[in-house]
């Protein structure tokens, strides 16, 4: 049986993983118990919802809260910004936790149907190995939605999936910040990093000045946002990105752990990106940013692996999709060491199907994945090396 004829079978195979593996652990991935259920940043998203359903009022309770809706919401910096998802969710007929999965899910396979549209014209195969590998890697939107429903990745996920779709469409890029703003601001800076890598790629003024409305725009929503919803506006997020910076580069410790989360996203794909174009620049710059911005250290490369893929999938044209299915299988064990099938701790994580963040692991255990990511990368580069002198010959 030749390639050709293989192919609607793999992408069947495929396809039957993809579902197999969404509905199994849709139906047995509990909710987080942290804070009643609610998580660290879903306790300010609940109390936006609460506050927007007219229950500003009321009293919430916890071991590490005694406030009123409004106490926790007014301050909350930066979720307090995020009033979109739970806008949305006070305006469906449902519970709390129904909306608010119901948004982020919806928002999230809307992304994946976007990218496999645009991925699909060039392989339907890759796309729908890209697609698997997205939804494998810890922390992305679906597991986020499912374990942590007060969330507003799912929604994030889609602006990245817009962004990727519109790439080469400024103005649409631009649009779709300034739309996102209310979700979540790092629409802003992952929009001037897009737009000033355009410039020094291309060396056109043009791209720094559409930077101007993007900046007036998020200047406008913490002004009016502030008078209307009443959130903070004086923050613009470099106080809690120092924070951060601090915490992950000053602690060798948590330097180790930062890296070996960025082979577990990547590994699969470092050895076979050849070029170095102007998506890559900017993902470089991208992945600088968000590697300061946030305490889950695995959930901030879900915002860069779409583009990842998007520049393997455009930029190489890698035409042997067998060659993607040997990457992809040899690294599936690497993946699946943190998709434990149960997991709790006495912090009241949570449970289920998707294991917690990597930076709960400690250092030695991340050294191994290391370890284990270099024997990979060595066994792929010599198949690389072979299939080349194969060729040649």
């Amino acid at each position: 049986m030749n390639k050709d004829k293989l192919v609607p079978y793999i992408n069947g195979s495929i396809i039957v993983f993809i579902l197999i593996y969404i509905f199994y652990g849709f139906f047995n991935q509990k909710q987080i118990k942290k804070e009643n259920g609610f998580g660290w940043d879903g306790v300010y998203y609940n109390a936006a919802y609460q506050i927007f359903s007219d229950k500003g009022k009321e009293v919430y309770k916890s071991n590490e809260h005694n406030n009123t809706y409004y106490e926790l919401y007014q301050n909350a910096d930066p979720f307090n910004k995020r009033i979109g998802v739970p806008v949305l969710a006070s305006k469906l007929p449902f519970g709390s936790v129904f909306s608010f999965k119901l948004i982020n899910l919806t928002a999230f396979f809307l992304g994946l149907f976007i990218l496999y549209y645009k991925w699909g014209k060039i392989s339907i195969t890759l796309a729908l190995i890209f697609i698997l590998t997205m939804l494998v890697t810890p922390q992305m939107p679906f597991r986020l939605t499912l374990f942590y429903p007060f969330s507003v990745d799912g929604v994030q996920f889609l602006f990245i999936s817009l962004m990727i779709f519109f790439y080469e469409k400024p103005l649409y890029v631009m649009l779709a910040s300034i739309l996102f703003l209310p979700f979540k601001e790092s629409t802003v800076p992952i929009c001037c990093i897009y737009l000033g890598t355009r410039f020094l790629m291309r060396r056109k003024l043009k791209y720094l000045l559409y930077i101007a409305p993007v900046l007036l725009f998020f200047w406008i929503y913490l002004k009016v946002g502030s008078k209307i919803f009443g959130f903070n506006s004086e923050s613009n997020g470099i106080a809690v990105m120092k924070y951060f910076f601090t915490q992950f580069y000053g602690n060798i410790k948590n330097t180790v752990k930062l890296i070996a989360c960025f082979f577990i996203v990547f590994s699969s794909f470092l050895f076979i990106k050849r070029k170095f174009s102007e998506q890559t620049l900017f993902f470089i710059f991208l992945v600088a940013l968000l590697s300061v911005s946030g305490s889950d250290l695995t959930r901030i490369f879900c915002v860069a692996l779409p583009f990842l893929f998007d520049e393997l999938i455009n930029k190489d044209k890698v035409k042997d999709i067998f060659l993607y299915l040997i990457i992809f299988i040899l690294f599936v064990p690497y993946k699946f060491i943190f998709t434990i099938l149960e997991f709790q701790d006495n912090n009241k994580i949570g449970e289920g199907f998707f294991v917690t963040n990597l930076e709960y692991q400690d250092v030695n255990k991340s050294i191994f994945f290391l370890i284990y990511f270099i024997g990979c990368n060595i066994i792929l580069f010599f198949y690389l090396k072979y299939s080349k002198q194969k060729q040649l010959s």
